[in-house]
């Protein structure tokens, strides 16, 4: 994180000051100008050290690790939304900068500079520098709910605490729901929303009566126009994208109707300001009528679903892991999300509930089918230069992930390849709810794109792959592609939920979506606070801006792809959320039947990865989360001076390296 000019001021200031002190006493300091122990000349007494103010600029969801001088004061200023929940975690400890195989686990020790002095202090101030919240102490957390919109202060006073710290700011505005009818008659009328500052919000108008809706304008408090681009519009809707809100006061939306005789229509609006780099929503992974519910632990599904019935008309269609899915009356096609919503306010057992919907491999929305070698085989699969380029001769020298369990949830695998004997366990099929999760076929273009089964042996070679990095892994296979490679969202959250009670120390997830799902999001947060590592890839679009889903999710080790000359695959997505790179084009790797192929994409990438995390943790099998992902980070290798510096911040923290993650 770039640090303010302020630090440099400070500093500079402070030594003039002094400089000053002393030479209207008598001349310059005799330590040449430094400012701790600056002696005047013709006194006998030392002037104390001057206490110096850092000011840097944060945001929700930075991780920050610094050092800090006794006396001083560090100040992150923080946009923060008014309605946000903000958690501020400070950590004094350290590790002792070692990483030598032969010296024991990296011993956690607070490091102060006395016993006897004062504890470093956390502050939250709030954007009139009042504080709202404060503690003293090695370890300190704080949580507060912000009353307005601003820019936050978090302080960190060192008192006579001298050394490093980790300083975690989290932040979370629920999303604020807002909206209702306007009536148009001879001209576009406004309807005023609430809309904090500084949020993000998301505005769709709906017909009830009268012509298509049209919206013409909108306006924030100070009465300017904002612009604004539509997402979707047809006869019954317009949605628009997502609007940052700059200025206090909300935001008017000029409703007009496509016909003479206007209508009424609902305008409804959501705000959020969340830590996530997710793609905008895409009605287009949606299936209708179709939502799935998360249900409290107890629930009496049978009794919530004659509920659901009575009241609304649902049908329950299955349930899997704490979650159900439910279809709803024809009529209601559209109205999923405010289906969902109703459900979710009305029944308490309901934790969170939204329309199902599909995720995808990327290499079937590449249409990058594998293809297979008849020459190819186990030894050009172990001696592919992709291997070479990770490290994995060295690595696996001293790891081969022995003990760790990566589950894999993609399109089953063929535990039947001469890879994978004694290396699977049982698993479970999603798709197919059964007990084999075997990667299959039918011979049928379920999803009309005109290429049957893309999905076929997608994850038998991420499997493949993983075991390339990690050969001492054990596999947990978890159906939940079809042989299209798609997936729905109710089962990819169930088997997240399935994996993480099964033992899974990794869990890869080599698919993706343009659509965010709270319910995934939900599982995905689950899994990361039981200290699993998740990966996933980024995906194939190109898209050099934003990562598929769930990639973006914070602390989900999302992975891109390099070509063969080290470079960004053309094909691969990147963003902000990007943590490394590995190889994706061209690698070798298993297929159904006894067969080897070839087959590029951020998938094969992400299953290296997670070799890779399976190598990391076995060599720190004790390692809470967050210190296991800033290792993890750490040892990834420079990306080369070939790849121009406009390219090197899409590729995370850098390359992939085996060898130094088995150290």
């Amino acid at each position: 994180m770039p640090q303010n000019r302020h630090v440099r001021a400070l500093r500079c200031a402070a030594m003039a000051l002094a400089c000053l002190s002393a030479w209207a006493i008598g001349g310059l300091p005799a330590n040449g100008g430094k400012l701790a122990g600056v002696v005047p000349r013709g006194l006998g007494l030392t002037a104390p050290a001057l206490s110096a103010e850092a000011v840097f600029d944060a945001r929700t969801g930075d991780e920050i690790e610094r050092s800090i001088v006794a006396g001083d004061t560090h100040r992150y200023r923080v946009p923060i939304v008014a309605g946000t929940r903000i958690d501020v975690r400070f950590r004094s400890e350290a590790d002792d900068g070692s990483d030598d195989d032969a010296s024991p686990e990296k011993a956690v020790v607070p490091r102060k500079k006395s016993e006897d002095g004062p504890p470093p202090t956390l502050t939250i101030r709030d954007p009139q520098g009042a504080p709202v919240a404060s503690e003293a102490g090695f370890d300190s957390d704080l949580r507060v709910t912000a009353a307005e919109s601003g820019d936050f202060e978090i302080q960190v006073v060192a008192g006579d605490f001298a050394g490093e710290y980790e300083l975690r700011i989290e932040g979370e505005l629920r999303g604020v729901d807002g909206g209702g009818e306007v009536a148009v008659t001879d001209g576009p009328a406004a309807f005023p929303l609430e809309a904090p500052l500084g949020a993000s919000v998301r505005i769709e108008v709906r017909r009830l009566t009268g012509g298509a809706p049209v919206v013409t304008a909108v306006r924030d408090g100070l009465g300017r126009d904002v612009g604004f681009v539509v997402k979707k519009q047809n006869d019954s809707r317009v949605r628009l994208h997502p609007i940052p809100v700059t200025a206090p006061g909300g935001l008017d939306v000029f409703v007009d109707s496509a016909e003479v005789g206007g209508g009424t229509y609902e305008v409804r609006l959501r705000a959020d300001d969340d830590d996530d780099d997710s793609p905008d929503d895409d009605d287009d992974d949606r299936e209708e009528r179709k939502i799935v519910v998360q249900l409290a632990a107890g629930t009496d599904v049978a009794a919530l679903a004659l509920a659901l019935k009575a009241e609304f008309g649902w049908e329950l269609e299955e349930v899997n892991a704490g979650f159900a899915v439910f279809e709803t009356p024809e009529s209601r096609v559209g109205f999923e999300d405010e289906d969902a919503r109703a459900a979710a306010a009305r029944f308490p057992e309901i934790l969170d509930a939204e329309p199902d919907a599909r995720a995808q491999t990327p290499e079937g929305s590449q249409s990058n089918g594998v293809v297979i070698g008849s020459s190819l085989g186990r030894s050009e699969f172990d001696g592919q230069p992709a291997l070479k380029t990770v490290r994995a001769a060295k690595a696996h020298r001293r790891a081969t992930g022995t003990g760790v369990v990566v589950a894999v949830l993609d399109s089953g695998i063929d535990r039947t390849h001469s890879l994978f004997v004694g290396r699977v366990l049982p698993g479970y099929d999603f798709v197919d709810k059964d007990d084999d999760p075997n990667d299959e076929q039918n011979g049928i273009d379920d999803d009309l794109d005109g290429v049957v089964d893309e999905g076929f042996g997608h994850g038998t070679f991420v499997a493949g792959l993983i075991l390339a990095a990690a050969p001492g892994a054990k596999i947990l296979p978890v159906r939940v592609l079809d042989t299209e490679g798609r997936g729905r969202v109710s089962d990819i959250a169930a088997a997240i939920q399935y994996a993480k009670d099964q033992g899974a120390d990794v869990i890869n997830l080599s698919f993706g979506s343009r659509s965010r799902s709270e319910v995934v999001r939900g599982a995905v947060r689950l899994a990361l606070s039981h200290g699993i590592a998740i990966v996933s890839a980024t995906g194939n679009a190109g898209d050099v801006i934003q990562v598929d889903f769930p990639a973006g999710i914070t602390d989900v080790i999302g992975v891109t792809a390099l070509d063969g000359t080290g470079r960004r695959a053309a094909f691969a997505n990147a963003g902000g959320r990007t943590a490394l790179a590995a190889p994706g084009v061209d690698l070798v790797g298993p297929f159904p039947g006894e067969r080897w192929g070839t087959w590029s994409g951020t998938s094969f990438s992400a299953g290296l990865v997670s070799g890779g995390v399976a190598l990391l943790r076995e060599r720190r099998p004790a390692a809470r989360l967050q210190q296991f992902l800033r290792l993890f980070r750490r040892r990834s290798r420079a990306v080369g001076r070939r790849v121009p510096r406009s390219e090197r911040k899409l590729l995370g923290s850098g390359v992939l390296n085996l060898g130094k993650l088995a150290r």
